[in-house]
This record gives C-alpha cells, sequence and structure tokens, in this order.
C-alpha cells in the first residue's frame, strides 16, 4: 500500500485479518511487482522506476521479522520477479536485462543484457 509518497508491504498470516508484520517503504509511491518464497519466509517487491533520476528498486525482506536481506537498484522496471525455492532471486527488467542473484547478500549468479 502507498500513500503516494510512502508506501508499507504488510504481511499477512491467514487467517488473520490484520497484519503479522508490516514493513515501512519510505519514498516508495508505488510497488509494481511482489513474490513471496515458496516457504513462505521471505518476500520481495520491486519499485517502479521514474527515469534516469529515480531508477526502480527492489527489496527482499524476512516474512517473520522484516530484516531487510537485500536491496539494489535497476535501471528500467522490473516486470520479472520471482523467489525460488534455492534462495536465490530472479528479477527481469523493460531494459531487457535479468539477473539471478543469491541472498542474502545479492551476490550475481548470473546477469544477462541483450544488445
Amino acid at each position: 500500500a502507498s500513500n503516494g509518497t510512502d508506501g508499507t508491504l504488510a504481511v499477512f498470516r491467514p487467517p488473520a485479518a490484520t497484519p503479522a508484520l508490516r514493513v515501512p517503504l519510505p519514498g516508495w509511491d508505488e510497488v509494481l511487482r511482489l513474490s513471496v518464497a515458496p516457504d513462505g519466509s521471505r518476500v520481495a517487491v520491486a519499485r517502479a522506476s521514474r527515469g534516469d533520476a529515480r531508477p526502480a528498486r527492489l527489496l527482499v525482506v524476512d516474512a517473520g521479522d522484516g530484516r531487510q536481506l537485500w536491496s539494489g537498484e535497476v535501471r528500467a522496471n522490473v516486470y520479472g520477479l520471482a523467489l525460488l525455492g534455492d534462495g536465490s532471486l530472479v528479477w527481469a527488467s523493460s531494459a531487457r536485462e535479468a539477473a539471478r542473484l543469491e541472498l542474502p547478500g545479492g551476490r550475481e549468479r548470473w546477469h544477462a543484457r541483450a544488445p
């Protein structure tokens, strides 16, 4: 959710109707993509890009305590975002770029850019 300037990521644990956890997202006017790890332990979100002055942002948090596991920037909007069962994150952007990162830490396993 966002108020137009800052956002909040809320983690729910069914059947509860109220969030078990809220993670502030300062400066996030919208969340473009979201992915939940297959085991529910992590959540990844991507903020929309607003051009060169404001690249897209990626954030991965621990779904239990809200601790930041990794964050980074991408130069274009992220349209593919997936947390995989092995603990890695894959993203793909509108700039025809994609990467797979180990988490936590964000070491790149591979990074591809179309010419």
